[in-house]
């Protein structure tokens, strides 16, 4: 279980605050608070010795003094962890706590004065509002914006991991390396953390955070 510095503190949407925003404004909001996570790790092949190898996926900046979310599988076999931020910097990150049943780790880079999100409230979420994904898709695109609309709450999906998790399930485009990157609600606050999207071949449009 983690528990924050009394200095770090989270910051919570108004529910009084119901002010819709356009998709321009929620992207402007919270650009800077999605980063890109490379890790590198090594895979050992027997016979044939240790291979390095690297994957890549997004995060998100839940406080102005470094703490960050993303996905555990984003994360799982890394040695090294190393946090891109849109501004071009980049941080070793290290690893605070992890929840592999509900896929969730909890990083911490040593920087201060830091954008960050909003934590909205997903269980008001309905069928049919809008979504905005930012992440970093392919492992190369980072910063992309992707929209759509809510396309079913609670969905239980199981996972190869031998897994159940129950997840809303979006339209917005998301790929490889998305994985740990925000889903943003119509007022610009969190609301979801991308971490699976359908790969059936005729599968399309069907994202979960």
């Amino acid at each position: 279980e983690v528990s924050l510095p009394s200095g770090s503190a989270l910051t919570t949407a108004d529910p009084t605050n119901t002010k819709i925003l356009t998709i321009k404004e929620i992207y402007n909001k919270n650009a800077n608070a999605v980063v890109e996570i490379v890790t590198q790790y090594t895979t050992s092949y027997g016979y044939w010795g240790n291979v390095a190898g690297e994957s890549a996926g997004s995060g998100v900046i839940l406080t102005e003094d470094g703490y960050l979310v993303t996905n555990y599988h984003v994360i799982e076999k890394a040695e090294q962890i190393h946090i891109r931020l849109k501004s071009g910097d980049t941080y070793e990150a290290t690893l605070v706590g992890s929840d592999e049943e509900n896929d969730i780790a909890v990083l911490k880079i040593d920087a201060q004065d830091l954008s960050y999100v909003t934590l909205g409230d997903s269980s008001t979420v309905e069928v049919g509002d809008l979504c905005v994904a930012i992440g970093n898709p392919l492992g190369v695109l980072g910063g992309t914006l992707t929209d759509g609309i809510i396309g079913a709450l609670d969905r239980e999906i199981k996972f190869s991991d031998g897994e159940t998790r129950r997840l809303l399930q979006h339209n917005a485009a998301v790929s490889p390396g998305s994985s740990g990157g925000g889903l943003f609600n119509e007022s610009g606050d969190l609301i979801g953390i991308v971490n699976a999207k359908a790969n059936s071949t005729e599968a399309e449009g069907i994202g979960f955070a």
